[in-house]
């Protein structure tokens, strides 16, 4: 891409809004790689959210792609569990509004389920290599069914805008299909949008028009409509049949 667009199309979209970019080594050869589980990689991220936002009561928007989502899901989870014992862990879960998810495998659909798609997104970026964060994703690791069911008893907490991948990757093909890259949620918290991309370029632009402009709709949407909650109290008592819904669950371009 010619261009970051965190950097350089969501401050001129949203001009008040601080945005921070969370790295994870996921490199599993070489002398980059690293071996580090999800939990280690979820904790650091709990870590430089508390960092960075001291006391603050803004919201908070996750933005993900890939098995960056399980990053981030299983950081709110482990927030949650911490929280009774750590006021800046209770803040990041209280204040967490919505999460961005770019081709996340969330869960199985035609007879496959979430580890074996979760194992071809590794493949798919891993080659044959492997590490413990890796091995902590495919079938039957760390992230399988009860990780999810772990996350699940958290989805009535958060708004959700879920991208899905419209076009195959070259010599691999869809990597997370949409039944996977869905969390399921009432389609009134969780918004779906379909774009002509593969699994690597899904989370790319080159400007703020073409696939990113539904993308940029719901995103502006989501971020007002979080400060509006957050100021008004009402963070703690959505009412779905209200007006702060997000709109139409399913977008396809």
């Amino acid at each position: 891409s010619k261009i970051f667009w965190p950097g350089d199309i969501l401050p001129k979209l949203l001009p008040k809004t601080r945005v921070f970019l969370f790295e994870y080594n996921s490199q599993v050869a070489g002398s980059g790689a690293v071996n580090l589980s999800i939990n280690d990689h979820a904790d650091s991220l709990l870590d430089c959210c508390r960092a960075a936002r001291s006391s603050s009561n803004y919201p908070i928007i996750f933005i993900c792609h890939s098995l960056g989502g399980l990053v981030v899901k299983q950081a709110l989870v482990r927030a949650t569990i911490r929280s009774p014992s750590d006021p800046g862990m209770k803040n990041i879960k209280l204040r967490t509004y919505g999460l961005i998810f770019f081709g996340t495998p969330h869960r199985g659909g035609n007879g496959v389920n979430v580890g074996e798609v979760v194992e071809k997104v590794v493949k798919t970026f891993a080659g044959g290599g492997s590490n413990s964060l890796l091995q902590s994703l495919k079938k039957g690791g760390q992230l399988s069914v009860n990780a999810q069911d772990n996350f699940r008893s958290l989805i009535e907490d958060f708004r959700y805008i879920s991208i899905i991948e419209g076009r195959p990757k070259p010599g691999v093909g869809i990597v997370v299909p949409r039944e996977s890259g869905t969390l399921g949620a009432d389609m009134r918290r969780e918004t779906v949008i379909s774009i002509n991309a593969d699994h690597s370029k899904m989370c790319k632009f080159d400007s703020d028009a073409g696939i990113f402009t539904p993308i940029k709709h719901y995103l502006v949407q989501m971020a007002s409509r979080a400060v509006q909650e957050s100021f008004i109290g009402l963070r703690s008592s959505i009412d779905l049949g209200s007006s702060s819904n997000l709109g139409p669950a399913n977008v396809d371009q």
